[in-house]
């Protein structure tokens, strides 16, 4: 009985090291390409946060939520900001405040954001209303 196996192809030495210089030209293009964008994202970077008041985080964040409902009167009420989703407040949020002297936990800025206001997930904590201390209206004319 003879066992036969299947062949496997080999490559010259030469044709080997031609794939893998390619290959690594082609990753040194890449990391090039990604330190450019990297180097132009930092000027948007800052060590620094702003700093909401120990207390007051829930109230902040309600504000954060009129956000999106704020219109111009005079201009067929136009929606001033609009965001694609309720992340992108979440990880602003998490990303340039903090509350007092600590960072802002994800998950629980997360909960008090709904993409379904009419049927929220259980995770979803709304706004108490002794923390809605502030209201965004327009000015009259």
């Amino acid at each position: 009985m003879t066992i036969s196996y299947p062949s496997i192809p080999t490559d010259t030495v030469d044709i080997t090291i031609t794939r893998y210089d390619t290959e690594i030209a082609t990753l040194k293009k890449e990391l090039e390409e990604k330190n450019r964008e990297l180097e132009a994202l930092k000027q948007y970077e800052t060590e620094y946060k702003v700093r909401i008041t120990k207390g007051y985080l829930n109230a902040f964040v309600d504000l954060i939520h009129q956000f999106p409902e704020i219109k111009d009167p005079r201009k067929d009420s136009i929606r001033l900001l609009n965001a694609s989703t309720e992340s992108v407040w979440v990880k602003m949020i998490c990303k340039y405040f903090q509350h007092g002297d600590e960072e802002i936990n994800m998950e629980t800025i997360r909960s008090r954001f709904t993409s379904n206001k009419e049927s929220p997930s259980s995770k979803y904590r709304p706004i108490r209303e002794k923390d809605r201390i502030f209201r965004i209206l327009p000015i009259e004319d």
